[in-house]
């Protein structure tokens, strides 16, 4: 499980990059620099977003910057004019009709600030954004919002509890409107992470201020404490300003806040920047040179080649003569099969196409035509135990081990759990002949079997090429969620891949091959063995340990006059004695209870 909710580590991020916007615009709004500079200052911030790019949060935090600023600057101009406050920084502001004037210079400077905001914009205005503007528009308005009535609560005259009240007030009303209007929030919050990750119920619109109240409450409260540092500090962050130097006690005080506040600002800054710097480091893409020919294209093509409701299991044969006569009718497309499965083999689909939604559009199609071979090789495999050629029904599950391997080579996750599901299939049908084949025969499946696996790319391997291909492939929203789930305590597909998922494919092979190792000891001795390190050398290259082993221990076996048993721990590992597992109300395997055992698991 992961060390933080995932919902925490996104929720903080939004924070933080709110509240540092925030703080910029109200400074663009404050500041006595030249408008020309400060505009600068905004567009250096925002230039690293444009690489990404990630048009989406660019839009919204240019918003809000224009907010803060013209806000804030609003409220200092009139307060002037109507001569009932001062400025933040304690300074008188410009007059009204000051702010309007405008010099030759300053058009010049416009024509130079509209070049530069062109180029940005140009890359933003996506037609595929452009119904999204509403969206964009509210998010940046409301906290925007939420800063300005912060900041006039950090420095208002007015008492403590009204100030309160109003930006408790003007953060709900914003979060409240965030909450129910804004689709673009609630993808951020729903569907990439709470749907997918933390299994939370079906929740409307309308009761997303459940994510956004806290969020932008803990945002106006942020920016009040910073803004009230400022304040306390500024004596120290100034020199010169006040009384402050000649009292050692206040000098105290101020130099405290004076890093409090520095300490406040470079936290709240750290994790936008450092997101941004990983947005900008992406990890390589992997190339690759796909073989010629290629297995992968040869068996995309066979697969197409079934079109048969039989076959596909749509439809159960009434008979074992129509089941017959249906197989003979795709003897093309199963040899086709055959020729693709010895030829080499790498998935190009994820490497060559340029649209994410082409990718995974080709890659559906792809794993459709694997979907029917595996099928097909199954149904044929039942073909051959109907008319007990047990030899037959062997080679065809052993087809379907080999084209489970295969779809991973060079694959991501995907390919990798789309394989081990039809190397389950063909696992099933091998072990239903278990006990029925000639003798010579089950050594040369464990060989067999041996070479399949160690053809297998390597898990670390698999998960390496998904995490790349997703940093690049979809987009900044991909790449930033990986970010977050590191920081979270890993991708919880990922974590539950390696703690249950693989381990429980690795446990039901090397069952499998120590079945088949088994009976070709029995074959050669007349007996199963008394102990499994007798298979060594002979039979298998080593004892197998079990992967739900909390000490790397061997399988648990024993022979008896009828037979042998053997089984894994399984994944609550401990041994009840040999005892399967439970199903669940719904009709499913409880994996966490129970041993691992074949004749159990593949019980028809």
């Amino acid at each position: 499980m992961p060390s933080l909710s995932i919902h925490f580590v996104v929720g903080t991020l939004l924070l933080t990059t709110f509240v540092s916007c925030g703080l910029l615009g109200i400074w663009v709004g404050l500041s006595k620099w030249h408008w020309f500079i400060r505009s600068l200052v905004v567009v250096a911030v925002f230039l690293p977003l444009t690489l990404v790019p990630a048009y989406e949060p660019l839009l919204v935090l240019l918003i809000q910057v224009l907010v803060c600023a013209v806000g804030s600057n609003t409220y200092i101009v009139f307060t002037d004019v109507w001569g009932n406050s001062k400025s933040i920084s304690g300074e008188t502001g410009k007059p009204l009709l000051f702010l309007m004037r405008c010099s030759i210079a300053d058009i010049l400077l416009s024509m130079a600030l509209a070049a530069i905001l062109l180029f940005l914009f140009v890359r933003i205005n996506k037609e595929e954004l452009v119904h999204d503007w509403p969206n964009y528009l509210l998010t940046g308005f409301m906290v925007g919002s939420v800063v300005l009535a912060s900041t006039w609560a950090s420095h208002s005259q007015v008492r403590r509890v009204f100030r309160s009240l109003v930006v408790l007030l003007v953060a709900t009303l914003a979060s409240a409107s965030l909450a129910y209007f804004n689709e673009w929030t609630e993808y951020i919050t729903y569907n990439s992470f709470l749907e997918d990750s933390l299994n939370w119920p079906n929740v409307s619109s309308s009761n997303w201020t459940l994510v956004w109240v806290p969020i932008v409450i803990g945002l106006a409260f942020l920016i009040v404490v910073a803004l009230w540092l400022l304040q306390k500090s500024r004596a120290y962050l100034v020199p010169g300003c006040g009384h402050v130097w000649e009292e050692t006690s206040r000098q105290f005080t101020n130099r405290a806040f004076g890093f409090c506040f520095l300490l406040l600002v470079g936290s709240i800054v750290s994790a936008p920047v450092v997101t941004c710097w990983k947005l900008l480091n992406p990890q390589e893409m992997i190339q690759i040179q796909p073989p010629e020919p290629n297995g992968f294209e040869s068996l995309v093509a066979a697969g197409q080649m079934f079109d048969s409701r039989i076959l596909n299991t749509a439809v159960a044969p009434a008979s074992t003569k129509q089941l017959a006569a249906e197989v003979e009718k795709y003897a093309d497309a199963y040899e086709c099969v055959s020729k693709g499965l010895s030829q080499d083999f790498a998935n190009p689909r994820w490497y060559s196409q340029d649209s994410f939604a082409e990718t995974q559009a080709a890659c559906i199609n792809a794993f459709s035509s694997f979907r029917n071979i595996s099928y097909a090789l199954s149904m044929k495999c039942d073909l051959a135990r109907r008319e007990s050629r047990y030899e037959d029904a062997a080679t065809n599950a052993m087809m379907n081990l080999k084209l489970g391997v295969s779809i991973a080579k060079q694959g991501v996750l995907t390919d990798y759990l789309t394989g081990t599901a039809i190397e389950d299939t063909g696992r099933w049908d091998l072990f239903s002949v278990v006990g029925k084949l000639e003798p010579t025969r089950y050594q040369e499946l464990v060989d067999e079997l041996i070479a399949i696996q160690s053809n297998r790319d390597t898990l670390d391997e698999i998960v390496s090429r998904d995490r790349a291909w997703c940093e690049n492939a979809d987009g900044w929203q991909g790449h930033v969620f990986e970010y977050l789930w590191d920081i979270a305590g890993g991708y919880w597909v990922r974590e539950n891949l390696h703690e249950t998922i693989h381990p429980r494919y690795v446990t039901e092979a090397r069952l499998l091959l120590l079945e088949l190792a088994l009976h070709a000891y029995r074959a050669k001795h007349a007996e199963f063995p008394r102990h499994l390190s007798e298979l060594v050398p002979d039979f298998i290259p080593r004892v197998f340990e079990d992967p739900f082993s909390r000490k790397e221990e061997p399988f648990i076996y024993g022979r008896s006059d009828d037979g042998y048993t053997i089984y894994s721990l399984g994944q609550n590992r401990q041994d009840d004695g040999g005892v399967g597992q439970d199903e669940t109300a719904n009709g499913f395997t409880d994996w966490n209870t129970g041993d691992l055992r074949l004749e159990l698991l593949y019980d028809e």
